[in-house]
């Protein structure tokens, strides 16, 4: 079966290639890039463009690398694009989903990219920007099983057929450092946690928002993978959080243990709030139970305050005065890390 649309904005500008027929329809429709972005791990793709009107042909439209590698191509909304991965031919669509720019995920049948985030102190040990420290106050605490921060990781797996959108700004998100020491600052135990990241990268994003994924596609694949009949959220699923429809930047949530069925019921009520991944580890439930919770944002609790984060001094003012917060080290794609270990030695 062809691969469901898979489409979200991004800002990456490398040279346009334009196919054959973008701009020859009778009435043509608004061209808009489209940035097709690889996650296959190993496989280089060779990009078609389909020629329906004119004898089912199927013209070169680019090569894509593998492991986030990317080209853009100039096209409008319905045209279709295929490629080969092992030995599977796919069929994906161009559309327009209210951008002019955006990206087609390229996964072939891969279900799951597996993500690591580690808790802890840095391997330099060195403390990170804004004066906050790398060593996660739970192990300070003495929570962790052995003390030792670097084994203390939330296992992710990543979903793309689950939020196509979502788990393709999340997986650019990782590679871009963007989780990298941040802060785990909304903290609500039988809710959620969400993480805020300091001032630079996320003016970067500020703005660069996503459209939301088609809904019911995503309950359908996710309740095929997991056969559930009723909720689509479970404790341990990860979403974008946001403010409206198609306003998903930075922001993800994670669902708290012991968060009660008729809140699991009401998370993915709002069109934005699509699970694109899971903790997959045996011990992660756990873990988040041990995470220190200030409690919600202000007029709700008298955790951190959200905006007061995105100041210049932000992290400065989660270090003075919730000193016990715990902090992410780093995201990594795992496959990935592991390769780079191996170049090394």
């Amino acid at each position: 079966d062809p691969d469901p649309d898979l489409f979200h904005t991004n800002d990456l500008t490398p040279p346009l290639v334009t196919p054959p027929g973008a701009g020859c329809l009778p009435f043509p429709p608004k061209k808009m890039i489209v940035t097709f972005l690889n996650e296959l791990p190993d496989e280089t793709v060779e990009l078609y463009w389909m020629d329906h009107d004119n004898g089912g042909g199927r013209h070169k439209a680019g090569t894509v690398p593998p492991r986030g590698g990317f080209t853009n191509i100039e096209t409008v909304s319905g045209h279709e694009f295929s490629y080969d991965a092992g030995g599977v031919r796919h069929y994906i669509k161009a559309t327009e989903k209210n951008h002019e720019h955006g990206q087609i995920l390229i996964v072939g049948g891969m279900e799951t990219i597996a993500v690591r985030c580690e808790l802890g102190q840095d391997e330099s040990g060195e403390a990170s920007e804004g004066g906050k420290s790398k060593l996660s106050s739970m192990f300070a605490r003495g929570s962790g099983d052995d003390g030792d921060a670097a084994k203390q990781s939330l296992e992710m797996l990543i979903k793309p057929y689950w939020s196509p959108m979502g788990a393709s700004r999340f997986l650019e998100l990782v590679r871009a450092g963007y989780y990298d020491g941040v802060a785990l600052n909304r903290v609500v135990p039988g809710f959620l946690m969400q993480m805020e990241k300091d001032v630079d990268l996320r003016r970067r994003y500020q703005g660069a928002t996503i459209a939301d994924d088609d809904a019911a596609e995503g309950r359908d694949s996710i309740r095929r993978t997991l056969g559930q009949s009723a909720s689509i959220f479970k404790p341990g699923f990860l979403s974008f959080a946001g403010s409206g429809a198609d306003s998903r930047t930075t922001e993800i949530f994670v669902v708290m243990p012991d968060t009660p069925q008729a809140q699991l019921d009401y998370f993915g009520t709002n069109s934005w709030e699509t699970p694109f991944g899971y903790l997959s580890g045996p011990s992660d439930l756990d873990l988040l139970s041990k995470i220190k919770a200030y409690g919600d944002m202000p007029p709700w609790g008298e955790g951190p305050e959200s905006s007061r984060i995105y100041l210049d001094d932000g992290y400065e003012y989660l270090a003075e005065n919730f000193p016990e917060l715990d902090y992410i080290s780093k995201c990594y794609v795992v496959d990935e890390q592991t390769e780079l270990a191996g170049d090394e030695l």
